[in-house]
């Protein structure tokens, strides 16, 4: 087929089955014109061109071909064997399937099937059972080629739709890694920034303050880019990632540490009754969670005060935040919006508010 492909002059009489269709169908109207006369002739010849045309209009390009290959049929073979038009239905019960839709591709396969019948009771003067036989035996194939066809179709729409879920697949994932690296570095960075405003202030006073802070913010810093470090493996081949677990509750308590040691003034109470038993990824929601309220509060708050309750009723997890406010938490960030995607995705909700000098957010998810 390829060796045909390069040597058959395409540009100048066009596709080998295109020529081939010409000939038969040529043939086929030369038959009928000089067997059934003029008038015979001229109605077949006007449906032809009627089928051929309506179609490129409709811009169905592959109805022509099939339109082609069933009017020829239809129309009379001028050999003496029927074994020909076997494989005339068959090539266009394939077309059908392969180049039609799903359901267009039924419908079609009714329609050569239909073609088929009248064909052999009209052009055989045999009894009805002979006939019938006759017909099956150019319908049992036609109908074997066109579902191998189809089967061909849906295989090619499957893999098609695997590999655009797969795309997908990885779209979101870069999504969710780019929202932690948010939450990640903006937490880090909001405290670093603090403890960096508090020891140029008290640097002159106390030196020593000025190194211990030092300190604190190379061991953030650290730990920040250790973070980013593990969050950004899931990127790299399989055999090189770095599978270290997400955090959960039991991390929640070093980011209530570690906000206080950044220089907020801060009041948890309730945070022992949460379940230890909880889904890892409940557990991660809910630490990203305190995460981002902390992160708010290092950079709105006006007097670098804040308070979290955690509340466990039935099933139900309540986290209340306050803190004054000055400013818009997370304005034209991911902060908010990010919470509150995140606590959907597990069926919670998230209210926030101002209410006089303060800003109160209650985060609530089913346990």
């Amino acid at each position: 087929m390829k060796f045909l492909k390069r040597v058959w002059p395409t540009r100048w009489v066009g596709h080998p089955l295109r020529v081939l269709l010409i000939i038969l169908v040529g043939s086929a109207f030369a038959e009928i014109f000089t067997r059934n006369g003029f008038i015979y002739g001229a109605v077949c010849l006007s449906t032809f061109f009627a089928i051929i045309f309506v179609p490129i209009l409709a811009g169905r390009a592959s109805a022509v071909i099939c339109a082609h290959l069933i009017l020829l049929a239809v129309l009379g073979y001028p050999y003496p064997t029927a074994v020909y038009i076997i494989f005339i239905f068959m090539y266009a019960g394939y077309i059908s399937a392969v180049l039609s839709s799903s359901k267009n591709s039924k419908i079609w396969l009714l329609v050569i099937v239909s073609i088929c019948l009248l064909w052999n009771f009209f052009s055989f003067e045999e009894s009805f059972f002979w006939v019938l036989g006759r017909a099956a035996v150019a319908i049992l194939p036609t109908s074997l080629v066109w579902l191998v066809g189809f089967s061909m179709k849906q295989r090619r729409e499957n893999l098609l739709l695997m590999r655009e879920r797969a795309e997908l697949t990885g779209i979101l994932e870069r999504n969710r890694i780019a929202r932690e690296m948010h939450d990640i570095i903006a937490h880090n960075l909001s405290g670093v920034i603090a403890l960096a405003d508090g020891a140029r202030y008290s640097a002159v006073r106390d030196p020593q303050v000025a190194v211990d802070t030092l300190e604190v913010i190379s061991e953030t810093s650290r730990d920040a880019l250790n973070q980013i470090r593990g969050l950004l493996s899931v990127l790299r081949d399989e055999e090189g990632r770095d599978r270290h677990s997400a955090p959960g509750i039991t991390d929640i308590l070093a980011l209530v540490s570690d906000a206080r040691r950044n220089g907020l003034e801060l009041m948890v109470t309730g945070l022992d009754s949460l379940p230890d038993d909880l889904p890892p990824l409940l557990q991660f929601t809910l630490y990203r969670t305190v995460q981002e309220l902390l992160t708010n509060m290092l950079k709105y708050s006006s007097t670098r005060t804040g308070s979290i309750k955690v509340e466990v009723s039935g099933r139900t997890i309540a986290i209340y935040s306050r803190n004054p406010t000055e400013g818009e938490p997370s304005s034209g960030g991911f902060g908010l919006m990010g919470m509150r995607e995140r606590l959907q995705s597990q069926g919670g909700t998230l209210e926030a508010e101002r209410k006089g000098g303060d800003f109160l957010v209650k985060a609530q998810v089913a346990a």
